[in-house]
């Protein structure tokens, strides 16, 4: 099982996310994840959201981790020019880079484009334009487009979903899913959603999430202050165009909510439990998202653990 740590680039800057990544490396992770945003959840923060697709390059550079990143396919990026990144990092970095397409955010994509399409339209897009980038990368043709760059090794284009009725729909057509981690009988559900159709040979990897921080207290506040948020519903998640807006709505969002979903990590032996648990679910990739501030701390207890065991 592959162990990542999640860049979350909507709270942190790319030189701080950066030092960090090199950090997770001499921890032992295996991979690093990245999220996409062209804005941030949070009002309130600055000198955030720095692009992706540079700071990927850096990290490939600097370490010999492997990296995932999930983005949206159509709006901001056309397909060919989607495919061109994609294509140049796995060229850059042979084997290391995967990437995971999602249907989108309209905090990320409306800007560019004039009407933010509904959900059912997004996914419709999303496969077509999952099979299109797959098929360019593997043969660098098809009725459209022409992808001169083909990459020696092929990365693998995963797709993601956050409910079960998409991961179980996704199923019908792609063999590699990327979802959350968040109640147990929440997240096994998605996942056996996916396996139901996907069959055997299918790839899952788990985003979880924690907030780590000195007392259990610390921690829970550490969660609700900085993630609380993005724990509105996944069709709010997808319509809100603003980081003004998910402010607003974010106060609708319970204490109570933010903690189930997220867990509070005070200590080494908790860490490990969690871990423990996550690795429960038998799937191909963990990237651990730590929401709390407090990120070096979160590293070096798993440092100090050894990731080995959860291998």
């Amino acid at each position: 099982m592959i162990i990542g740590y999640h860049a979350s680039h909507e709270q942190f800057g790319p030189r701080e996310l950066l030092e960090l990544a090199l950090e997770a490396e001499d921890a032992g992770f295996d991979a690093v994840s990245s999220s996409d945003h062209i804005a941030p959840w949070d009002v309130k923060r600055e000198n955030v959201c720095a692009a992706a697709w540079p700071w990927l390059g850096a990290v490939l550079e600097r370490t010999r981790l492997s990296a995932t990143v999930v983005t949206t396919p159509g709006y901001r990026y056309p397909v060919p020019v989607l495919a061109q990144m994609i294509a140049t990092l796995a060229e850059l970095s042979p084997g290391r880079f995967r990437v995971a397409l999602g249907s989108g955010e309209a905090l990320n994509e409306r800007s560019s484009t004039e009407r933010w399409p509904d959900k059912d339209e997004r996914d419709a897009r999303l496969r077509a334009a999952a099979t299109e980038i797959s098929t360019l990368l593997e043969t660098g043709r098809t009725s459209e487009n022409r992808l001169y760059l083909r990459p020696e090794v092929p990365p693998e284009v995963a797709v993601a979903a956050v409910t079960a009725y998409t991961a179980g729909s996704v199923s019908t057509w792609w063999r590699s899913l990327v979802t959350i981690a968040d109640t147990p009988p929440a997240t096994q559900e998605r996942i056996d959603a996916f396996r139901s159709g996907a069959g055997e040979g299918a790839r899952i990897a788990l985003k979880a999430q924690c907030s780590f921080a000195s007392t259990r207290e610390h921690a829970e506040r550490e969660a609700v202050a900085q993630w609380r948020n993005p724990m509105l519903p996944p069709e709010k998640l997808a319509e809100l165009p603003t980081p003004e807006a998910f402010a607003a709505a974010g106060e609708q969002v319970s204490r109570d909510t933010v903690i189930e979903k997220i867990r509070p990590i005070s200590s080494d032996r908790e860490l490990g439990d969690w871990l423990d648990e996550l690795a429960a679910f038998d799937v191909a990739e963990i990237t651990l998202h730590n929401v709390s501030a407090h990120q070096r701390e979160f590293v070096q207890a798993l440092g100090r653990l050894g990731l080995d065991r959860w291998r």
